[in-house]
């Protein structure tokens, strides 16, 4: 009979003073969030309408994610409140063995946690998934089993290396203590899925997985750059192999950057020695302004026009550039880039 009446189901735990305070915190701040984010629109509205870009979307965008996201956040939040709910009736029932429904209650909370974790991590377009320190893939989002077109359920619990073949895994060894060391590591990472040839490069940012202050693990969100990546190397082939002089340059006329075709036009033996010179050394009178930097009447258009610039010999040679500034977001030129064609020989004929 007192076994009986020992087991008895108690009835809710009743929300103490600073559970009803956390609970209207919570209230207040995301209520804030969504006003803010009301004001931000309306403020912006009539602003981005009179962009020439069709922007207007934009404000109404932020007030429906701000929205969603306090709803997502303040259901998170219940479901927290109420696993831990019952986690203390648990603990004050010590002693005691807690009835099936409670059991099932816990688990129907947990599984609706990692469901929605599970969820969140599946909606980023970015590769996501956690890994121990053997090389063991403990948990991976969609992205990552699209990309190696294999299920889920074949690739947790594996080995990295039976589905990647670069980078190897003495690679990742060698950084492996450094990174135990300080718990973080950022950088792009160029890899090779097996049975595909073509090399894939990810903007990686990994964390340690800690567990009683010994790292176990790394959790990795990696985004795909190969396309900006191919972009670049072919802009770089283009870039080496232009016959015309490419160069990029500082508003004061400092060389940034040029092509070996330029180096050459200008007749000095490397590009490293060329960007050393001054600005006023490429000019033929070193006490005017920089010929390649901003000229007084320059408002940062695109410049079409004939210069001359001075070689390494001091011999004068005629270029015709076509160069235009590029700005920052402040409105401030920080650079010029442009194309110099060498026309000294058809200024010099005469019948040019």
């Amino acid at each position: 009979m007192s076994d009986q009446k020992q087991n008895s189901p108690r009835p809710p735990r009743a929300p103490g003073h600073l559970e009803q305070e956390e609970s209207k915190l919570w209230r207040l701040a995301l209520l804030f969030l969504v006003l803010l984010a009301t004001g931000l629109a309306a403020l912006s509205w009539e602003r981005l309408q009179n962009l020439p870009y069709h922007l207007g979307a934009l404000p109404i965008g932020l007030l429906v994610l701000s929205i969603l996201f306090a709803a997502y956040a303040y259901g998170r939040r219940r479901e927290v409140g109420e696993l831990k709910s019952l986690l203390q009736n648990l603990q004050e029932r010590a002693g005691v063995t807690p009835s099936e429904e409670q059991l099932d209650h816990l688990s129907q909370l947990i599984l609706r946690s990692q469901r929605s974790f599970k969820e969140l991590i599946d909606s980023f377009d970015d590769i996501a998934f956690a890994i121990s320190l053997d090389g063991t893939l403990r948990t991976v989002n969609r992205r990552v089993s699209d990309l190696l077109g294999i299920p889920f359920t074949e690739i947790v619990g594996r080995k990295i290396d039976e589905f990647i073949e670069e980078p190897q895994r003495d690679e990742a060894d060698k950084g492996l203590s450094r990174f135990i060391e300080t718990r973080r590591w950022s950088g792009v990472v160029r890899v090779r899925v097996k049975g595909n040839s073509r090399a894939l490069y990810f903007d990686c940012v990994l964390n340690a997985i800690v567990k009683g202050d010994e790292v176990v693990g790394a959790s990795t969100l990696a985004r795909d750059v190969t396309e900006e990546r191919e972009k670049e190397r072919r802009f770089t082939e283009l870039f080496e192999t232009l016959q015309e002089g490419v160069y990029f340059s500082r508003p004061e006329g400092k060389l940034l950057d040029v092509n070996p075709a330029l180096v050459s036009m200008l007749g000095y033996s490397s590009k490293e020695e060329l960007l050393a010179v001054e600005p006023s050394g490429l000019n033929l009178n070193p006490d005017e302004d920089p010929v390649l930097g901003r000229g007084v009447d320059d408002r940062g258009g695109t410049r079409t026009r004939e210069i001359t610039l001075r070689r390494k010999d001091a011999t004068p040679v005629i270029f015709q550039d076509a160069s235009r500034a590029v700005w920052d977001g402040s409105g401030n030129i920080i650079r010029y880039q442009g194309t110099l064609v060498d026309v000294t020989e058809k200024r010099s004929d005469p019948g040019g």
